[in-house]
């Protein structure tokens, strides 16, 4: 009896490690998405604020100095 106990920790120690692992890989994928998944969050919003400095800056053509600072900080405020 206390053999088929002793073997059946040891069973049980040695399938562990494993069972963790799995665990693991899962916790690190759902990171990595996680991350991919802000990054590219994070380029569409540049992209849209570029678009917006832009799109504004064609508009202040011709104003320079305090004028065009004004102006850029309420155009882009909309």
């Amino acid at each position: 009896m206390n053999q088929w106990l002793a073997l059946l920790c040891c069973a049980m120690l040695a399938a562990a490690p494993s069972a963790l692992t799995q665990a693991q890989g899962k916790k690190a994928d759902e990171k990595q998405q996680a991350a991919l998944a802000k990054k590219q969050k994070d380029e569409a919003e540049m992209k849209a604020f570029m678009a917006r400095v832009t799109e504004c800056d064609k508009q202040a053509k011709g104003l320079k100095g305090s004028a065009h600072k004004n102006f850029m900080r309420e155009c882009m405020k909309e």
